[in-house]
């Protein structure tokens, strides 16, 4: 069976309207595409409405107003969307029978974009959508609702795409949706799926050592920075464990990931990201935590299984644990 032309435009389909799904709907706006939103029942009338969006460091302002916003597959009807966007959690995937409705009730038609970072998301989406029509994305860019805790600016959406940053697609009709991207102002590039899949496995075992260190220290980087050995170690096992995964060997380099490294993080973020990183790292974070947590175990039971090194990663998790059982502080 041929891979499905990715439309010019098209009719895209956006599910979940948080932040990130907020972000692909506008860019896919601003290419000229239609663009739908699935959303939450109390998101509905705001939506409809129109969101304002604010890129950071810019004085500009984006409106998105949707062209349908719904609350419930059963809305939804087999030939009405070209492309799927899942902008949900790993763990929102399993939470109910949603997927499988939303699948039955689209049809066999449109290509589905799952941007989840989960080691095990793809399995289960391939249960219910072809893997010709199954494209995998990695988002690049941070987007939050603001202002955060020292931060300037009226209440909204906010988002921010590093200097030379672009998010990544693979897959059929992947180098169409990354020029529709770009056409709406969200830098993007077609990859390999090997490419992705490695990028995916390997930055969110290095990312998700640090996030969990820094909520095992109240959610500062100077708690982080107290835990840098702990972090660094984990994110040693977990970049192992990661590549493992994939069937390739260790990233080069990989012992020389110490305490310096998770400080001279805290530090170059500081220095750099144009809004408060650390702040946005806890609200976010904190949003996403039984997905970080998710990642972890996932980490151990895999590395487990392949007799590989996880006492950081375990540690690790208990730290966080037992930060979760105290009270939380944080910005």
């Amino acid at each position: 069976m041929p891979a499905p032309a990715a439309p010019a435009a098209g009719r895209h389909l956006v599910v979940g309207a948080g932040a990130v799904g907020q972000v692909y709907a506008l860019a896919l706006s601003r290419a000229g595409a239609r663009v739908g939103l699935l959303a939450r029942p109390r998101q509905v009338e705001a939506l409809r409405a129109g969101v304002e969006l604010r890129r950071a460091g810019q004085r500009r302002v984006d409106r998105l107003v949707p062209d349908a916003v719904l609350s419930d597959p059963a809305e939804l009807r087999p030939g009405e969307w070209d492309t799927v966007w899942l902008c949900v959690s790993s763990p929102a995937l399993r939470q109910g029978d949603w997927l499988g409705r939303l699948a039955q009730a689209l049809g066999p038609g449109p290509a589905w974009v799952m941007l989840q970072p989960g080691m095990h998301d793809r399995a289960l989406l391939l249960e219910h959508v072809p893997e010709d029509r199954l494209l995998t994305g990695l988002i690049a860019f941070s987007s939050w609702e603001g202002p955060l805790p020292g931060e300037a600016g009226p209440p909204g959406l906010r988002w921010w795409l590093p200097p030379g940053g672009a998010c990544s697609l693979a897959g059929p009709g992947a180098p169409d949706l990354a020029r529709l991207l770009d056409r709406g102002r969200l830098r993007a590039r077609a990859m390999s799926a090997a490419a992705v899949a490695q990028q995916t496995a390997l930055g969110s075992a290095a990312l998700g050592a640090l996030v969990l260190a820094m909520e095992a220290g109240g959610w500062t980087f100077s708690g982080l920075r107290d835990r840098a050995a702990l972090a660094a170690s984990a994110a040693r096992e977990g970049l192992a464990v990661g590549a493992a995964v994939l069937g390739g060997p260790p990233p080069p380099g990989l012992p020389a990931i110490g305490p310096w490294a998770v400080k001279f993080f805290t530090y170059l973020t500081t220095v750099f990201v144009p809004f408060p990183f650390e702040a946005f790292l806890a609200l976010h974070f904190t949003k996403v935590g039984d997905q970080t947590r998710e990642g972890l175990a996932n980490l151990i039971r895999e590395g487990q299984a392949r007799r590989m090194p996880t006492g950081a990663l375990e540690a690790l998790g208990a730290a966080v644990d037992a930060a979760r059982a105290g009270p939380r502080p944080g910005p």
